[in-house]
């Protein structure tokens, strides 16, 4: 006898802390989606959150073949609009690398005013070798496997004049020695350029470098469980950095309600739904709505509104909700138009604009 399936009611969204909205933004693999699924990983240890893998988190067949997360950059401004605040990861393998920069530049001009960075990858150690004197100079960089035995003289360089992408200055001599033959984190003075090298860079991207939380970790040990002072404690000291610098986000709650189409879905049985992230106002089941963009404005009804699978009451501004509409089908919206309360928004031809050039 075949089995009997049941629909199960949706939990309603219990709106009882505020809401921020914190995303990683960083290099290609350097860690920001390790970074995710750790945190999940040490919330929910606490029971404060459900544990998700980086590969339920890059689900697609080529970011799982390949170990790294595929975006393109309209995807990258899309997801950073949505922000109130973010993580910048820099791996200390790497230090600041071109999608660093642009990361950050993009993320001011859209208005990410607070950032938090998180320096990653401390369990693969990172030494500077070489048989120069102490005069010579060298820009050689070499990464070191954590489980490889590490003895003798090191040579790594330290630039006291300024930081820079090849850590470029004198050599500094130390004698570093292998703890149970294994390098168990990347080397102090690397870390503390690599701190240098960062600040610097996000003072002239309007931050304030000198000020900014930095916290250094391995969010790959946070998620495997392993070296709870650069994994777990890491990634929680890190978030109470978040929870500090990042303020919450004052809300315009009294103006008519407005979203941004990010997605369009067509939801079989249920109708078409359009998500994104509220910008102001309030938005209840039973609300007009007009769609305004692309030379077209479409008016229909909204039956339902959803935030992470949970049934909200009303959506307020700075949610990242779904929204079920009635009346318009899914190629009849596409990303770039808006949903506003009826009469209150009109589309221009004409925009001025600042471009700013780095």
């Amino acid at each position: 006898m075949a089995g009997r399936f049941y629909a199960t009611e949706k939990k309603i969204f219990n709106r009882n802390k505020p809401h921020c909205n914190v995303g990683t933004i960083g290099h290609v693999d350097h860690g920001k989606t390790t970074l995710t699924a750790a945190i999940t990983k040490v919330l929910s240890d606490k029971a404060l959150a459900q544990a998700k893998g980086y590969d339920e988190i890059d689900n697609a067949p080529e970011e799982k073949a390949r170990g790294i997360t595929i975006n393109v950059a309209h995807n990258m401004i899309t997801g950073t609009a949505q922000m109130d605040g973010a993580i910048l990861v820099v791996a200390a393998t790497d230090g600041a690398m071109p999608q660093t920069r642009e990361h950050l530049l993009l993320a001011k001009q859209i208005g990410v005013n607070h950032i938090v960075v998180f320096i990653n990858k401390l369990a693969n150690a990172l030494v500077m070798l070489s048989s120069t004197s102490e005069d010579g100079e060298i820009e050689v960089r070499i990464s070191v496997a954590k489980d490889v035995a590490i003895v003798g003289r090191m040579y790594f360089i330290r630039d006291v004049s300024r930081s820079s992408a090849t850590l470029r200055g004198k050599i500094c001599v130390t004698k570093v020695m292998a703890r149970n033959g294994k390098v168990d984190a990347a080397d102090q003075e690397m870390v503390e350029l690599v701190e240098m090298e960062i600040r610097e860079l996000m003072g002239e991207m309007g931050y304030d470098g000198d000020n900014i939380p930095v916290v250094a970790g391995s969010a790959l040990c946070a998620l495997e469980g392993k070296k709870p002072e650069i994994g777990a404690e890491a990634v929680l000291k890190l978030l109470a950095e978040v929870d500090k610098y990042i303020p919450t986000p004052a809300r315009e709650l009294d103006k008519p309600f407005l979203l941004p189409v990010e997605n369009v879905y067509s939801i079989p049985g249920r109708g078409t739904v359009v998500t994104g992230r509220m910008e102001r106002g309030i938005l209840k089941k039973g609300n007009d709505c007009e769609f305004i963009g692309y030379n077209k404005v479409l008016k229909s009804t909204v039956t339902g509104v959803e935030m992470f699978h949970q049934i909200l009451e009303e959506a307020q501004a700075g949610d990242q909700l779904g929204a079920l509409v009635r009346g318009v089908k899914r190629d009849d919206i596409r990303r770039g138009m808006i949903m506003c309360k009826p009469g209150t928004c009109k589309a221009h031809d004409n925009v001025e604009a600042q471009v700013q050039n780095h």
